[in-house]
């Protein structure tokens, strides 16, 4: 009796000092979630406005990749006091299962209760612990894993920027995966220790599985297209894309959708399942097709140096320094009439910064061929202008 009272003792410090560890857990962890949601308004409150010749979406690019960065590490260290947290209660649940299973079976009028609780209890116990082990070593596992992400070398900023804004995602998904694959393991185990033969076990979890699948196949198509969006990285939060036949930015990416702001202000849901095809118009650079119509009795080679000198302009320019990028793909002749003469380039630009350098270009080029008294064509029929 007092060896009992004495493990008893010990169990209930063990257990008080075990709470009081896990309310500072619990507050740190909760510490942790308002840092990273702090961050994310403040990173959004702080965040200049765009200014008046940058387009709206290239700072809505810019704010997404900021926070991304800004929230990767407290994100880390809360799944890591999140494991911990959740192993150290398996720990004291398991502690007194023992406790009280041995205490059982020191006395003859519980030693049968103690007998069926060793053999069926203890088993489904540690079936249980094993599991929600195995789940959070994988939790650690994958936020290592995600973390080997954050410190791998980038060819550029934007580059981590853009693999810190798919590691939550993707690591998200795993671990939700693996929970489910493992759940499902220990209940037909817990269900084979109960007497439930294997072959039914097998059976119900079989036809369980086929109802599943038929019910959610639309999801699961989802879920499943949403994975390969972000593994392969298609697309992502403030990316300008044109998915099917919405043009707009990426504002919200999950494994199941994506919602895109269109150019006249609707957000536009649509699910990775349905997606057919999908462009995307700011990934590593951006292309700006330029054409202007210039009068047929005029020089050409004239107004292409005028374009390739408004070009070498705009790039030493402070305010577009590193948003043009150099050479100037081709520029030449693309097309002639009696009407008009076609002059065509294919200029590269930094992600995002087309819509901006075109104007700009627009603006140079014009004052540019006015004083050198180049005139201009008519408006050419889309038809009239080839592809490539």
């Amino acid at each position: 009796m007092q060896l009992i009272l004495r493990v008893g003792i010990a169990l209930v410090l063990a257990t008080a000092v075990a709470l009081i560890v896990l309310r500072r857990l619990r507050a740190r962890i909760a510490a942790l979630t308002e840092e990273v949601e702090r961050r994310e308004a403040s990173q959004e409150a702080k965040s200049p406005p765009p200014a008046a010749d940058v387009p709206e979406h290239a700072a809505v690019r810019r704010r997404a990749l900021a926070i991304a960065l800004r929230t990767a590490a407290p994100w880390q260290r809360l799944k890591w006091l999140e494991a911990f947290a959740a192993l150290l209660v398996w720990l004291l649940l398991l502690a007194w299962f023992i406790a009280v299973t041995w205490a059982l079976g020191l006395f003859p009028q519980t030693t049968p209760l103690a007998t069926a609780l060793s053999r069926g209890g203890t088993a489904i116990g540690v079936i249980w612990f094993a599991t929600g082990l195995l789940n959070r070593l994988g939790d650690l596992l994958i936020s290592r894993v995600a973390a080997g992400w954050r410190i791998r070398p980038y060819a550029s900023s934007e580059e981590r920027a853009r693999a810190l804004l798919r590691v939550p995602t993707i690591a998200a998904a795993l671990a939700g995966f693996k929970a489910f694959i493992l759940i499902a393991l220990a209940a037909f185990l817990t269900l084979g220790q109960l007497g439930l033969p294997i072959g039914s076990v097998v059976t119900i979890g079989s036809v369980v599985a086929l109802a599943i699948t038929f019910a959610t196949q639309n999801f699961l198509r989802d879920f499943v297209a949403g994975l390969t969006v972000l593994f392969e990285d298609q697309y992502a939060v403030g990316d300008f894309v044109t998915i099917n036949t919405h043009t707009g930015l990426v504002e919200r990416l999950t494994l199941r959708m994506v919602q895109i702001r269109d150019p006249i202000g609707s957000v536009v849901t649509i699910a990775h399942g349905t997606v057919t095809a999908a462009a995307n118009h700011s990934r590593d650079w951006s292309r700006i097709d330029y054409r202007v119509s210039i009068d047929p009795a005029a020089d050409p080679q004239a107004a292409i140096e005028g374009i390739r000198a408004t070009l070498d302009e705009l790039a030493q320019d402070p305010d577009f320094r590193g948003s043009l990028l150099l050479p100037v793909e081709w520029i030449g002749v693309d097309g002639f009439t009696r009407d008009w003469t076609l002059i065509r380039a294919s200029i590269r630009t930094a992600p995002l910064r087309q819509f901006e350098l075109r104007r700009q270009i627009n603006a140079r080029v014009r004052r540019r061929l006015a004083e050198a008294g180049i005139g201009y064509g008519p408006p050419i029929p889309a038809e009239f202008i080839p592809i490539v």
